[in-house]
């Protein structure tokens, strides 16, 4: 039988996650620009390697999902996990994956926006 092991699965990874960081970052200041203007490059490219790694520590694997997650932190705040919506939600056991949670966070994200006048 193989068995991989974890260091084995995030060196098969990495060229995957390479690619997803590159391709953030021209998609974040396409479209979060105006939020991002006085960002600049080296910085973004921390906000996003900082943005991968915590949607990972969250067990979210999928570039859909990790994407949505660096989307939120622009949002609201590279510590928008501690928002009250979005810690519940993180911290559900009853929610069956990771991209789930996702899900759920992005809809709660639409409806705090809506709330608060689409700011």
């Amino acid at each position: 039988m193989l068995v991989i092991r974890d260091v084995q699965l995030a060196a098969l990874a990495e060229p995957r996650l390479g690619a997803l960081r590159a391709w953030l970052h021209p998609h974040l200041r396409k479209h979060f620009g105006e939020r991002l203007l006085e960002t600049d490059d080296a910085a973004l490219k921390d906000f996003i390697d900082a943005s991968v790694a915590r949607a990972m520590e969250h067990g979210v694997r999928s570039s859909q999902g990790i994407v949505r997650f660096a989307h939120l932190r622009v949002l609201f705040g590279e510590g928008f996990e501690a928002l009250p919506w979005a810690a519940e939600t993180l911290s559900r056991t009853d929610i069956p994956t990771p991209e789930s949670k996702i899900e759920i966070l992005y809809g709660n994200a639409r409806r705090a926006l809506t709330a608060k006048g689409g700011e």
